[in-house]
């Protein structure tokens, strides 16, 4: 059972003082220094969440303050692995397993994705960390505040040549081709430099899109819901997130824990694919996208022609647009043949 205290006291506790030259001798050496680093590290992450929930956390939204308590949580998991493994007989049975790779053998793999992911400044300042193809240089500058935005216009080529290899492969699924003119309009007007029509075409094409999925799925998984309720789902936050959604599409781990925050690959029984919901697939846009398309949508932000809410946008829609493909494949193509039912009142479908 790890305690407190030990979170001080043990890194502080020489396990191999002087411990000889050999190589197995330095490797056991190397795994403990390493791993007393991992833990200050992480206490460095977990102390800056202590402070925040002792007195700041009031500026907050309630997406950061729940994604922070969940970061807090994540790095005592983290710290409590750490600890356990900071200890003499499983140093040494740790490497002397290792031994038979030889020079191939790393003593201690460091978690970099998981310090970067609930850092304070990458999972609730910027959150964007959802987007998995960023290269590490900038995941880690963002991780740390001090990440210049600009740099995000590298990716838009490549996003948008992605997003028209998405369009042409979901031809056929009758919400996408409605909605494909808006989309093609967005990207001409990116690609004129009329940055705020595209982000303003993104943002309200991606909700129909999603709404229009969700109308899908319903049907599929017999949700017994009312979505013409507008109390309970006229915001795409409670769209979400208030409706039972199954877990029916399987998604790579490390890409669930980048989506959800839900990232624990230090943990040795983590699954290589993960059953997930529409909520878990798509809840970024109840972080920070949906603050900035609030912003933007209420005409309280004004500057949004920025690299920043283009890179944010397209990479929306691209996971939208791939979740769409996903589901597709996991109902065997209904997707392209289903008739959107119209509703009465009471929002039964006619």
């Amino acid at each position: 059972m790890i305690t407190v205290a030990d979170i001080f006291n043990k890194p502080k506790i020489e396990i191999f003082p002087d411990f000889g030259t050999e190589k197995f001798c330095r490797d056991c050496r190397t795994r403990e220094n390493d791993i007393k680093h991992e833990i200050s590290m992480a206490t460095r992450s977990f102390n800056y969440y202590v402070k925040l929930f002792g007195g700041d956390e009031k500026h907050l939204s309630k997406w950061q303050e729940e994604k922070a308590k969940s970061c807090a949580v994540n790095l005592g998991g983290y710290l409590e692995f750490l600890l356990e493994e900071l200890d003499k007989s499983k140093i040494e049975d740790y490497c002397r397993a290792g031994e038979a790779l030889g020079d191939a053998f790393i003593p201690f793999l460091p978690d970099m994705v998981f310090l970067m992911i609930n850092s304070f400044q990458g999972a609730v300042e910027t959150d964007l960390h959802w987007v998995s193809d960023m290269v590490l240089s900038d995941a880690i500058d963002i991780s740390i505040g001090e990440f210049d935005y600009n740099k995000l216009e590298k990716y838009l080529p490549v996003r948008i040549v992605e997003i028209r290899q998405l369009l042409n492969a979901l031809e056929g699924v009758n919400f996408i081709d409605e909605r494909s003119g808006a989309l093609n309009e967005a990207i001409s007007c990116h690609e004129s430099n009329i940055q705020k029509a595209s982000n303003l075409l993104l943002i309200t094409t991606i909700e129909g899109i999603v709404r229009s999925l969700g109308s899908f799925l319903a049907g599929m998984q017999q949700l017994q819901v009312n979505l013409q309720d507008k109390r309970k789902y006229a915001s795409l936050e409670g769209f979400l997130n208030k409706i039972p959604w199954k877990a029916d599409v399987q998604i790579n781990g490390i890409k669930y824990g980048l989506l959800t925050g839900n990232y624990s690959s230090y943990k040795r029984s983590a699954p290589d694919y993960v059953w997930s919901n529409l909520t878990e697939r798509l809840g970024f846009l109840c972080r920070r996208f949906k603050d900035n398309r609030n912003s933007i949508l209420h005409g309280e932000e004004t500057q949004y022609a920025n690299a920043l809410n283009s890179f944010l946008n397209f990479s929306a829609l691209k996971e939208v647009l791939l979740t769409v493909q996903e589901y597709q494949a996991a109902y065997n193509n209904h997707i392209s043949k289903y008739k959107f039912p119209d509703f009465d009142e009471a929002g039964r479908s006619v």
